[in-house]
C-alpha cells in the first residue's frame, strides 16, 4: 500500500493535491504536516502532525512516527513556502537578511524534512 507525507496541506495546491491523493488512496496512507493543525487539515480525514519546517526539533518529532511504523514512503511532497511580508516584498527595498531568511526556510527546511525520512524513501 503506497504511503505519502505532504506539507502545507491546509490551503492552495497542497490542500487540493492532498484531497485528491486521499480520494485515490486509502486515507490511512496519507499524512499531512503543517505549522498549525487547523480545521482545514482535520477536514482531510488523514493523519495530521504539527510541524515547523524552520526548526529541526519540530521536524524530528513529526517524523519519529514513521520510524516507529517502519514503513516505506512513496511520496514526500513539500508544498510549504515562505514569503516576505507585504512591506518587505518590494524588489527595490527588500533586505538581504529577509532574502536569506526565506532561502533558509525553504532550502534547509526541505533538507531537514528529507533527512529523517530517507530510509523510508529508500525502501519504496
Amino acid at each position: 500500500m503506497p504511503t505519502a507525507v505532504l506539507t502545507r496541506a491546509t490551503s492552495g495546491i497542497g490542500h487540493a493535491f492532498t484531497k485528491q491523493l486521499i480520494s485515490e488512496w486509502q486515507r490511512e496512507t496519507v499524512s499531512a504536516l503543517d505549522l498549525n493543525v487547523g480545521q482545514e487539515l482535520r477536514d482531510l480525514q488523514c493523519e495530521r502532525f504539527e510541524c515547523d519546517l524552520t526548526f529541526s526539533d519540530s521536524i524530528a518529532q513529526s517524523c519519529s512516527y514513521f520510524r516507529l511504523r517502519d514503513e516505506s514512503l512513496d511520496i514526500l511532497f513539500n508544498f510549504a513556502g515562505v514569503t516576505a511580508s507585504k512591506v518587505d516584498d518590494a524588489l527595490a527595498s527588500i533586505a538581504s537578511s529577509t532574502l536569506l531568511s526565506i532561502f533558509q526556510a525553504i532550502s534547509f527546511g526541505l533538507l531537514l524534512l528529507t533527512r529523517p525520512f530517507l530510509s523510508a524513501i529508500l525502501k519504496a
